[in-house]
This record gives C-alpha cells, sequence and structure tokens, in this order.
C-alpha cells in the first residue's frame, strides 16, 4: 500500500535534514512558494520509492511539495496567539 502524504512528507525531511541544517530553508521556501532542485529529487525519489507511478507521481509530488511548505510556513509563523476571553 503506497505511504500517505504525510508519511512523505515526513521522508524527505529526515532524508534533506543534514542539508537543511546547513542552510534554512524555511524563508527562502516561504517567499518562494517552492522548494530547491534537490528538495525536488528528493521528493520525487521518495515518491516514486512508495510505489507511485506515471500521472500519479506528478499529483503525489504536488501534494507532498505542498504539505512540505505547509509545514514551513507553520514554522515561520511569529505571530502572537491571541488570548482567548
Amino acid at each position: 500500500m503506497p505511504a500517505t502524504v504525510q508519511e512523505m512528507a515526513e521522508k524527505v525531511m529526515a532524508a534533506r535534514e543534514r542539508a537543511w541544517d546547513k542552510s534554512d530553508p524555511t524563508t527562502a521556501a516561504v517567499v518562494a512558494g517552492t522548494l530547491g532542485a534537490d528538495d525536488e529529487k528528493a521528493i520525487r525519489r521518495v515518491v516514486e520509492e512508495a510505489g507511485f507511478a506515471g500521472q500519479a507521481v506528478e499529483e503525489m509530488v504536488g501534494r507532498v511539495t505542498a504539505r512540505l511548505l505547509g509545514k514551513f510556513e507553520a514554522m515561520a509563523d511569529d505571530m502572537p496567539v491571541a488570548a482567548s476571553s
């Protein structure tokens, strides 16, 4: 059974962790709205290793990319949380 988008995003994050430790991808990814070429290769590799083929690869690459960008946006969010009354 193919992996979920979340599982694949976590695998990409683990695979790219060392490279990301050297430079903060969060700011660049959030501003540009896209990931780097090496990140895209890692995403494609993880998606293909999960058993996706053909057009499904492109769809899942897009979904995993969106999930990672969402994580980066969340990590970059420094807005204070409003206190609830």
